[in-house]
């Protein structure tokens, strides 16, 4: 009967570490999600910005 007490604490107590890496590594991701979408803001804005130049580029060229 001790065996089982034993065996079912055990259990019990990787059940809460397993439970507590997952949390963990769920705010790690949800962390990193964070840090692409702003990363990605980020390169659709510069994309936009580089265009624009290209464009006054363009035109100052035809300019000259």
């Amino acid at each position: 009967m001790q065996a089982h007490r034993d065996m079912e604490s055990k259990l019990s107590n990787q059940v809460v570490e397993a439970r507590s890496q997952l949390k963990m590594k769920m705010f790690e991701l949800d962390r990193s999600n964070l840090a692409y979408e702003d990363a990605m803001d980020t390169v659709r804005q510069l994309k936009l910005e580089n265009e624009a130049f290209r464009k006054k580029v363009e035109m100052l060229k035809e300019e000259y």
